[in-house]
């Protein structure tokens, strides 16, 4: 999950990532919240399918992905009370 955040971060650009393995930590099966600035403007179809643009070769060895894809504006109402489960 670690690694995921590291590469989503760098490639959104992301001002904040948050991955979590869901799959019992066999690597297939990933939560993500991605909050950039680069979103702003954009539907939520448009996010998801720029994340997915940014990680295209790790997609190949994800079975699941479910994301959030938030502004910063966004987040800052969204984090105190955020939670994957």
């Amino acid at each position: 999950a670690e690694e995921l955040a590291s590469i989503l971060k760098e490639r959104v650009p992301a001002e904040e990532v948050i991955a979590e393995d869901q799959s019992n930590q066999c690597g297939m099966k990933f939560g993500v919240v991605v909050v950039s600035s680069v979103f702003e403007g954009m539907n939520l179809l448009a996010r998801q399918r720029h994340v997915n643009s940014c990680i295209k070769e790790e997609l190949n060895d994800i079975h699941a992905l479910s994301m959030r894809t938030w502004t910063p504006e966004q987040w800052a109402t969204k984090k105190d009370s955020f939670s994957f489960n």
